[in-house]
């Protein structure tokens, strides 16, 4: 029997299915037997972002695996070191390797080969997706045919083995668009863009703005996009995201919210049920994992689809807000 929906289970379009498993909460969320793209330009840091997601499944008790053909590995555990000072994880419990992949088959049977390999492994980020793609022997990325047959490999790899796979990848020069044929946006779920926020650069801030390009069972939950920690600079004097308190909120609550850097979060009882606020230049982003669960849903349709209530930012600052659905 299929679910019953209406427009009372989807309110301000916040609604993901049931069924979706999802890892990674705190960075980057990911679907279990699935792929998702991480694409970036050059030196935006989307491989330090990708080992903060590593470091976020080894938190959840997860096993993950990381794998940069493109990298020493001197640059590789520096990373690791980096996230580690600010993101607190077990870092013996994360695995890396920069090997390249066996070539002694066709493309897409190496693929397949390694990648069966690391089944035990709940998430395996690829680095990067151009270095994977030619490395095995795959012609042109450019190609439909090509690399549809690539993502149907990481695809089937993904769903038998119940694993989230990560694949990073490079923006057009413009930084428009992503590299090659359009497969690389319409096969995976999940797409992200990974880029600066406007007039700031490598050397001006360690946050970068993280947009949601593409996430078909909305597990996202109408978070299109948010400002995220990727690496520790100690050079750049810019303001730390202190963890935030509050008597009214339980201990679980505060630790996901914190670790989420967050700038802006629900300060009362209403964020029971884990509801957060995301301010991104004068635009505020309200996200759950299922508003109908939670008090500030209770509260809003209680009070005729209106509610009043208090936001307060990492650094202090607050906003009062008032949300109508009329």
């Amino acid at each position: 029997m299929p679910k019953r929906n209406t427009i009372e289970t989807i309110t301000l379009g916040l609604f993901s299915d049931e069924d979706v498993s999802i890892i990674c909460e705190d960075t980057i969320k990911l679907e279990r037997g699935s792929v998702a793209v991480l694409s970036g330009n050059s030196e935006v840091g989307k491989s330090f972002l990708a080992l903060k997601v590593c470091a976020n499944a080894i938190n959840d008790g997860l096993k993950p695996f990381f794998w940069s053909v493109e990298d020493k590995n001197k640059a590789i555990l520096e990373r690791i070191k980096n996230i580690e000072s600010f993101y607190s994880f077990n870092t013996a419990e994360l695995e890396f390797s920069n090997e390249l992949p066996k070539i002694n088959k066709e493309p897409i049977n190496c693929l397949k080969e390694e990648l069966n390999e690391l089944a035990d492994c709940d998430l395996i980020v690829l680095d990067t997706f151009s270095a994977f793609f030619s490395t095995l022997g795959f012609k042109d990325q450019n190609n439909q045919n090509d690399v549809q047959n690539f993502f149907n490999i990481l695809t089937d790899i993904a769903k038998s083995n119940n694993q989230a796979i990560l694949l990073l990848h490079h923006l057009d020069k413009k930084g428009e668009s992503l590299m090659g044929s359009s497969v690389i946006i319409n096969a995976p779920r999940l797409v992200y863009k990974l880029s600066f926020e406007k007039g700031e650069d490598k050397n001006s801030t360690t946050y970068r703005l993280l947009e949601v390009l593409k996430d078909n069972n909305n597990i996202n939950a109408g978070e299109f996009q948010k400002t995220i920690k990727v690496l520790q600079n100690s050079s750049i004097d810019e303001p730390s995201i202190v963890n935030l308190r509050a008597n009214s909120i339980d201990s679980n609550t505060l630790e996901i919210i914190n670790k989420k850097d967050i700038s802006a979060v629900s300060v009362n009882e209403l964020a029971k049920g884990y509801v957060t606020m995301n301010e991104n230049r004068g635009v505020f982003y309200l996200s759950s994992r299922k508003l109908t669960d939670t008090n500030f849903y209770k509260v809003f349709k209680e009070n005729d689809n209106k509610i009043d209530f208090k936001m307060t930012g990492a650094n202090g600052s607050s906003y009062a807000i008032s949300l109508k659905n009329s």
